[in-house]
């Protein structure tokens, strides 16, 4: 998956949120069994709201409907299944974009959720959303150190570093352009229009 908004989202979600939705819970698959976890790939297709979408096929609907009846943890399960049954998965990403957005802008930002079954108010921290996306940050400075190899160029030798796209708002990136480049030599640009006005000339000219 290309590094930006989509796949910080998705960082987000598995690395923050899954414990709303029942992440350490245990079950039983018969009963009078052994508890057991929770399946693990249930989980993990919150990840993305289009795969919260093949959820509600019946037998992974089959699996969270068992994983409320025995689970230990109610509260999160019925959340889960609410999700999922009711095609909340939009709306939720659009919430979890929303807290993205604002931790560029402060040190905290509040994520509130009340859909049906679904009660999450929660505060997350910048700090714990640029542990996330860390390993991201690394594949773009390597990244950026191969294109300027290929080039035959140092980073002194650059003389403007345009940022475009919402991503270059989040201040991990903004301090890995400074550290990189100098802040001097950094200018911003329409953030959310220029890559489209990019493709656009682009196709223009093929």
């Amino acid at each position: 998956m290309p590094v930006g908004g989509e796949l910080f989202d998705q960082r987000l979600t598995l690395g923050r949120l899954l414990d709303h939705f029942g992440e350490g819970a245990t079950m039983r698959t018969v009963m009078g069994g052994a508890r057991m976890p929770v399946p693990n790939h249930i989980l993990r297709m919150l990840g993305d709201w289009e795969t919260i979408v093949e959820l509600s096929r019946r037998e992974h609907m089959e699996t969270i409907e068992l994983m409320v009846a025995t689970g230990d943890r109610p509260i999160q399960l019925r959340a889960l299944r609410d999700l999922v049954r009711h095609n909340f998965g939009l709306p939720f990403y659009e919430k979890v974009e929303q807290a993205k957005v604002a931790l560029s802008a402060a040190e905290r930002a509040r994520f509130r959720m009340e859909m049906g079954d679904i009660f999450i108010s929660d505060t997350i921290r910048r700090i714990e959303f640029e542990r996330l996306i860390g390993p991201d940050a690394r594949r773009v400075d390597a990244c950026m150190d191969d294109a300027l190899a290929r080039a035959g160029l140092r980073a002194a030798d650059v003389d403007v570093v345009l940022r475009t796209g919402g991503s270059s708002r989040i201040p991990l990136f903004k301090r890995l352009l400074t550290s990189k480049f100098g802040e001097a030599r950094l200018r911003e640009i329409d953030a959310f229009t220029s890559v489209a006005a990019g493709l656009a000339i682009a196709a223009a000219h093929a």
